[in-house]
């Protein structure tokens, strides 16, 4: 659960009306319209970081800049979880924004096993990246470890992730705000869910409940915005 020790976590998601992301083949450009876009970039400037995972990376090679009029007078910077260091050095992140971008990965295998992996780690080093050894277990994001590790560093978080960083989020009930902007298109049961979250509920008591707290008109979508109750 959130703290005053962790960064205040706004959740992002962009979905058909069945909650999909992408379609199976992995495309999602674009689901959401160009109103729900420019309200995302909006949304970026407010915050003083991002956080993603290495596989929206590898999927979309995205920026996570801020593009409004007038521009920010800074970036957000970004986090990228990324385990085994898998960010290529080209990658649009790490183009000079003016901004820090911090890799989180998990301790190195020993070099027998992984040869390549401390050469992954000077690369995105001398690219720009801060490269930090720590905030997973078992290969999987500890996201309070990571949240607890920003605190010193930033006070609003906006999560923009795949259905696994984004579900983890929820599962481990870390997400004081989710903002949901929902296109008028329905993909089918083949497409990719936004949320890959627990194996099966056993009790509705357990699931997590949110507070709708505005609606609104972004073009053909609706942008939702609720509030984690506890």
């Amino acid at each position: 659960m959130s703290t005053s020790a962790q960064p205040r976590v706004t959740l992002k998601l962009a979905t058909s009306l069945d909650g999909k992301i992408a379609l199976s083949n992995g495309q999602s450009k674009w689901i959401t319209g160009p109103e729900s876009r420019a309200e995302v970039h909006r949304m970026r400037a407010a915050h003083d970081a991002i956080l993603t995972g290495v596989g929206t990376i590898l999927a979309d090679d995205p920026e996570f800049t801020a593009r409004t009029d007038p521009m920010p007078e800074k970036q957000p910077d970004l986090i990228v979880l990324d385990s085994k260091l898998r960010t290529p050095v080209t990658s649009r992140i790490l183009q000079p924004f003016g901004r820090s971008v911090r890799v989180y990965h998990c301790e190195a295998a020993p070099p027998s096993k992984d040869p390549a992996f401390y050469e992954r780690k000077a690369r995105l080093q001398d690219a720009g990246a801060v490269v930090i050894d720590g905030g997973f277990y078992d290969s999987r994001p500890d996201l309070e470890w990571v949240l607890e590790h920003l605190a010193n560093s930033y006070g609003q978080l906006m999560v923009e992730a795949g259905q696994g960083v984004t579900g983890r989020f929820v599962e481990w009930d870390l997400a004081d705000r989710l903002v949901w902007f929902r296109a008028p298109k329905i993909l089918g049961k083949r497409a990719i869910d936004a949320l890959d979250v627990w194996p099966g509920l056993e009790s509705l008591d357990l699931a997590p409940i949110f507070h709708r707290i505005s609606v609104t008109e972004r073009g053909d979508d609706l942008q939702e915005t609720y509030e984690r109750i506890r």
